[in-house]
């Protein structure tokens, strides 16, 4: 992936350091480019396949140094070949305010000798993270690990952090494991004056409530950017890829492309999924790559993606780092997905509850007052099995309570920062905007980030995008209907796609929504509609599902080992932050099927494995 590192101050003994920073980051054969005067170094490291040019730029004085990691999404190829010089140029002309005329995925520094000043920018979601430690030295990087390389850098563990990680699966705010180690904020300008550093916000996710309400006018806005957006994402000399999936986001992505991608599907068999994406790569013209993942996916994905970024994250369902070697040797640097429309238009990026209908578990919009919503509550539903509460078993009797007030607490103070949003009743996905930043998400549309080791998710990341569906007022029915609209228009494109299902994720999101939300007349023609756009002819009998970590961990003797080993040799327990026999019991139990503690587990093993690593 692109990344980059590098520090301010005035260390000098270890010629190596820059490359190590490098090492612990870079996947294999990276084109690297280093800088280094007068108490400034950077490196930046991207794919060996990524577009040339240089992703390091100088003024012809020398008192500014911009250096770029990630992509931007022009139509103009020379941005595209030389970002950094592009980025040059406007802090040149606009200062800090450059930043709002950018788009793309990306992290970028900045060395302004002339404001005696060091500048860390991301973009609109925080797609390409940057950390940062101010101890001594002001030191940065894409990932935490290369941070620690730096000499001297604290490796303090927060205690609280790392709880609060096991009961939330994140941690709230900017922390990261390490007292002195912080994120940068999504859409933000972060400034180092040598004493203090402090960010400035040049995007705010906000809807805009005065827009037209005309459900066809959004439909229509919505496939202009989109055919945009992917349009942009595929120019350049490399060639496009798509996760082409047998739902129909990714089918959608692929009838608003105009050149031939290449369409890769992951499952861990030959199924029904698999057999409708061939269909649809074959209509599309395009190349078609079954990659069968290993028995042990997801878990062995845990473990890798655990050491990843900050080691916050739970990469279960980051099925890109499975496709690296893939994207490498067919020279892939833009890897497009269809998992933005889901997201927009489903409802999932609205707070939810979760209800019963029949044996189903199903997500209900919350479009309430979020200040009904009692955090700790949920954590706590969550976490209980029967009359026993797993936090009890891990934590002791006490230990459970304490940990969930200092959550409360921690919540309710990054809350009160957006007292603005959570006081707007029904502006419920600005509202979330304010609570992903209190669990630790780069904001409400930080689930749109597939993840970082593939250059970008496109088109989730277009600022046009963004800014387009965020003029789509949040009500949950409206979008429904928009959805269906967007369809319809391009429904012309898609006729020539051998439809045969409803589709994966739409089947479980969309479909069953518009299901338990309309009535029946209204169900009625949806469902006719339906039929006659996508030519619907078979079942999906047959459809397998996608691997469960639970199961995964339940059903291969592989992992039964592995947990039973780390938990053994646990570093948290060692440190007397859970309770060994708890935690074996909790393991027993999951592994007997008594009860499912995936999510607590799938946090643990994240957890052992980072600090096993970097510890």
């Amino acid at each position: 992936m692109s990344s980059l590192a590098g520090w301010w101050g005035n260390y000098t003994h270890d010629p190596r350091l820059l490359e190590r920073m490098t090492e612990v980051m870079s996947g294999p054969d990276p084109v690297v480019e280093n800088y280094q005067a007068d108490g400034f170094a950077v490196t930046t490291t991207r794919p060996a396949v990524a577009v040339g040019g240089s992703h390091v730029a100088a003024s012809a004085d020398g008192n500014t140094v911009v250096a770029f990691a990630g992509l931007l999404f022009s139509e103009d190829p020379e941005q595209q070949r030389n970002p950094a010089e592009h980025c040059l140029k406007l802090y040149e002309e606009l200062g800090i305010e450059f930043a709002r005329e950018l788009n793309g995925s990306f992290a970028i520094v900045i060395c302004d000798r002339r404001g005696d000043q060091l500048l860390l920018v991301t973009d609109r979601l925080s797609t390409r993270a940057l950390y940062y430690s101010c101890q001594k030295d002001f030191v940065f990087a894409s990932e935490v690990k290369a941070i620690l390389q730096y000499p001297g850098i604290s490796r303090k563990l927060n205690e609280d952090r790392l709880r609060e990680f096991l009961v939330m699966a994140c941690v709230v705010g900017r922390d990261t494991y390490y007292d002195h180690t912080k994120q940068v904020p999504s859409a933000s300008v972060l400034i180092w004056d040598g004493a203090e550093a402090h960010s400035v916000k040049y995007w705010q996710a906000r809807f805009d409530w005065s827009t037209n309400s005309d459900i066809r006018e959004h439909a229509t806005r919505a496939v202009s950017v989109m055919r945009g957006a992917v349009r942009r994402g595929c120019m350049g000399a490399q060639r496009p890829g798509l996760m082409l999936s047998g739902g129909l986001d990714s089918r959608a992505i692929a009838a608003t492309s105009d050149r031939r991608l290449l369409c890769m599907t992951m499952h861990q068999q030959e199924c029904y999924e698999v057999g409708t994406a061939q269909k649809v790569a074959s209509a599309l013209d395009s190349e078609h790559v079954f990659v069968r993942l290993p028995k042990t996916f997801p878990l062995e994905l845990l473990k890798e993606g655990s050491l990843i970024g900050d080691g916050m994250y739970i990469y279960a369902n980051a099925q890109p780092l499975m496709l690296r070697n893939l994207l490498r040797t067919r020279g892939i640097d833009r890897l497009l997905n269809g998992m933005i429309l889901d997201v927009y238009f489903s409802g999932l990026c609205l707070p939810a509850r979760t209800v019963t209908l029949g044996r189903r578990e199903l997500p209900l919009p919350l479009l309430v007052s979020p200040n009904n919503l009692n955090v700790c509550d949920h954590f706590i539903k969550g976490h209980q099995t029967g009359s026993v509460n797993t936090l009890d078993v891990l934590f002791g009797p006490g230990a459970t309570s304490e940990v969930l007030e200092l959550i409360e607490a921690r919540v309710a103070n990054v809350i009160s920062q957006h007292q603005e949003i959570v006081q707007s009743k029904y502006d419920a996905v600005d509202w979330l905007e304010a609570l992903g930043n209190a669990v630790g998400q780069a904001d409400y549309l930080h689930v749109l980030a597939i993840d970082r080791l593939v250059p970008a998710a496109i088109p989730a990341h277009d600022s046009e995008v963004i800014d387009a569906f965020l003029s789509t007022p949040p009500h949950y029915r409206f979008n429904q209907r928009v959805y269906l609209h967007f369809w319809q228009l391009l429904s012309e494109d898609l006729r020539a796609i051998p439809y045969s299902s409803i589709g994966g994720p739409i089947s479980t999101s969309v479909w069953w929504n518009w299901a338990r939300t309309w009535n029946r007349k209204t169900r009625r023609e949806i469902t006719q509609s339906l039929r006659r756009l996508l030519h619907l002819t078979e079942t999906r009998s047959g459809w397998e599902s996608w691997p469960d970590v639970g199961q995964a961990m339940r059903n291969r003797e592989e992992w039964h080992e592995t947990l039973r080993t780390r938990a053994s040799d646990s570093y948290l327990a060692a440190a007397g932050m859970v309770r060994g026999d708890g935690l074996r019991t909790l393991i027993e139990q999951h592994l007997e099927g008594k009860f499912d503690h995936t999510r607590l587990l799938g946090s643990w093993l994240t957890l052992e494995e980072w600090l096993r690593h970097y510890g």
